[in-house]
């Protein structure tokens, strides 16, 4: 009902992704191979964002060969992520499935959950710690510590992380985060 009484007011749609920074993109490829590049989040540089501090939780995504955005919206089904900054969003696989891990969230929270972007649904699911292990110092640890600004490849399984930050006056660290394929 929203959209028709926009569309008699002379508002469409939009046909790209609003202005913003420190978002996570990934190349990633949709069943049938069709190349894409998919753009989550991020920090609002047009006021888009008022409600969530400037935080985005959109997900767009490039057709490569159309050379079209769209934006993926209804029908997404699993736990979505929190609007997020600073985060990575890294292909794993094949390219058909990405990982979102950490950044900063509304309230100035860092954070370390991780969700996985299935591209043959456009959906997400969560991905819960596992049993905790024993990390540097021999202190028990579940994940790598909540962090934003980092980096991360998945060459291969596991997928590796790099953080420059972990949280304010943080020491650097590395972690492999195990993504077991379905």
């Amino acid at each position: 009902e929203d959209l028709k009484l926009a569309a008699a007011r002379g508002v469409r749609e939009p046909t790209e992704p609003p202005h913003r920074s420190w978002h996570g993109a990934a190349s990633m490829v949709e069943p049938g191979g069709l190349p894409v590049v998919v753009l989550c989040g991020g920090a609002s540089t047009g006021g888009n964002a008022a409600n969530n501090g400037g935080l985005l939780a959109d997900l767009w995504i490039f057709d490569t060969q159309g050379r079209e955005w769209k934006q993926q919206k209804g029908g997404m089904s699993g736990a979505s992520p929190l609007p997020r900054a600073h985060h990575t969003l890294t292909p794993v696989g094949d390219g058909t499935t990405a990982v979102l891990f950490g950044g900063k969230t509304p309230g100035s929270s860092f954070t370390n959950d991780v969700f996985v972007l299935d591209a043959g649904r456009w959906n997400w699911s969560e991905l819960k710690p596992s049993a905790p292990t024993l990390g540097p110092g021999g202190v028990a640890f579940s994940g790598p510590p909540a962090t934003s600004w980092h980096g991360a490849t998945a060459a291969r399984l596991p997928m590796t992380m790099l953080a420059a930050s972990c949280g304010e006056s943080a020491p650097s660290w590395s972690s492999r985060m195990a993504i077991a394929r379905r």
